[in-house]
């Protein structure tokens, strides 16, 4: 048995607009990584290409593959997979960047290549895949949500090991008190959510990062950042702690979000 944590963060590091403080936040990025040194980081938003190698060479203890994190050379200001990044303190078998096949409804969404990572993780009690993902970000976006989870989902259809599916979804686990459609889709994937405890906003006035402008088109605080995980036949998972993080000292207008799973291989 083994217990593995994985962090998720929407990092707001977005050239020119909007994202503020974008320098002292990404020193607390660092800082936040290397004092809770988690197993798994994932990160989103990353785009800018400058502070992105500045976090890979100043925290210690993790590998990724650095294929995928090109610049892209039609747009030299944002990277070539998403804003997503993932970071292990195990061994990375592969690692690959898929856009989705279907964008949301702005211009920023589809200059943002957002889709997925896949990566392959090799922890001392099995292999787990990874996904690292960003949904489209707008309320009425729900129907270009669910196409990029089905295609998220297909993907991951026939995988056998242990699986860990986290990052900024840009959706609610309710709505008028019933489960929204895009976490059903997940779950019946057979996927569970890793909260432990009550509902908690990652999304949220408190932080004084949040626009009003932002919180008005959610409908309030909201916890738009989950990690769901799902076994295998081999290995049960389950989550055994929850946090948030930056609750104090905001790393971005997103907490992050902290969760200790438990990993044990059947004999």
């Amino acid at each position: 048995m083994m217990r593995y944590s994985v962090l998720t963060l929407n990092t707001w590091d977005i050239p020119f607009v909007r994202s503020i403080d974008n320098s002292e936040r990404v020193g607390g990025i660092i800082d936040t990584v290397n004092y809770l040194r988690p197993d798994l980081v994932l990160l989103q938003e990353s785009f800018k290409v400058g502070d992105r190698k500045r976090i890979t060479r100043s925290i210690t203890g993790y590998d990724h593959q650095d294929h995928i994190y090109r610049r892209r050379l039609l747009n030299p200001f944002f990277d070539a997979s998403g804003g997503l990044v993932t970071y292990t303190r195990h061994i990375v078998l592969s690692s690959g960047f898929f856009r989705f096949r279907t964008d949301g409804a702005s211009w920023d969404e589809w200059i943002s290549n957002k889709g997925y990572t896949f990566t392959s993780v090799m922890t001392p009690e099995s292999p787990v895949s990874v996904v690292n993902t960003h949904l489209s970000n707008r309320r009425g976006d729900r129907e270009t949500r669910k196409r990029q989870l089905v295609q998220v989902l297909a993907h991951l259809g026939g995988k056998q090991a242990p699986i860990i599916f986290g990052g900024d979804f840009n959706f609610t686990k309710y709505e008028g008190g019933n489960l929204r459609e895009e976490f059903e889709l997940v779950q019946d994937a057979g996927f569970t959510d890793s909260l432990v405890g009550p509902e908690t906003p990652t999304f949220c006035r408190a932080n004084r990062y949040t626009t009003e402008e932002d919180l008005e088109d959610l409908g309030g605080d909201s916890r738009l950042d989950f990690v769901f995980f799902r076994g295998s036949p081999s290995v049960s998972v389950r989550a055994v702690r929850s946090q948030l993080i930056g609750v104090d000292q905001p790393l971005s207008d997103h907490y992050g979000y902290l969760v200790e799973l438990e990993l044990q291989t059947s004999k």
